[in-house]
C-alpha cells in the first residue's frame, strides 16, 4: 500500500485536485474533514462526472467525490483486498485507522505488483 497520501478538503475545486493529482502522479486522492476520511475523487470521477458531462472546473470536490468510499483497516489480509475490490468494482482501496483517519492507499496495481511477487508456477 502507499503510505504518501494526497489528500484534499470538500471545499476545493476539481481542477485543483486534478493538478495536484497530476503533479504527485495519482489516479485518486482522498477527501477528509477534519482528518477523517469523506470520500474519494478518481481520475475516472473527473471523466464521468466532470469530463463527459461538460462540466465547469470550478465544481467543487464534495459535488463529485464518492462519499464514504469502501475501505480496509491495515490489518485486513490481501486476500480481503482483493476480493473486496473486485466485488466491489473498484481500483482504489483506502486503508484506515480505528478513527477512520486515512493511512494509506491500496490500488489495483499495488495488487498486481504483490501478486508477481508470490507467483507460484503451475507445472
Amino acid at each position: 500500500m502507499t503510505r504518501q497520501l494526497i489528500l484534499a478538503t470538500p471545499e476545493e475545486t476539481v481542477q485543483t485536485i486534478a493538478m495536484r493529482m497530476t503533479d504527485a502522479r495519482v489516479s485518486s486522492i482522498l477527501v477528509v474533514e477534519e482528518e477523517r476520511l469523506l470520500g474519494i475523487v478518481t481520475d475516472r470521477d473527473l471523466r464521468s462526472r466532470i469530463l463527459a458531462l461538460g462540466g465547469s472546473s470550478d465544481t467543487l470536490v464534495r459535488d463529485i467525490m464518492t462519499l464514504n468510499p469502501v475501505s480496509l483497516t491495515p490489518d485486513a489480509l490481501v486476500m480481503q483486498a482483493q476480493t473486496l475490490m473486485s466485488e466491489s468494482n473498484i481500483h482504489h482501496l483506502p486503508i484506515v485507522d480505528e478513527q477512520q483517519r486515512a493511512v494509506g492507499m491500496l490500488t489495483a496495481a499495488d495488487l498486481l505488483r504483490h501478486q508477481e511477487a508470490q507467483s507460484i508456477a503451475i507445472d
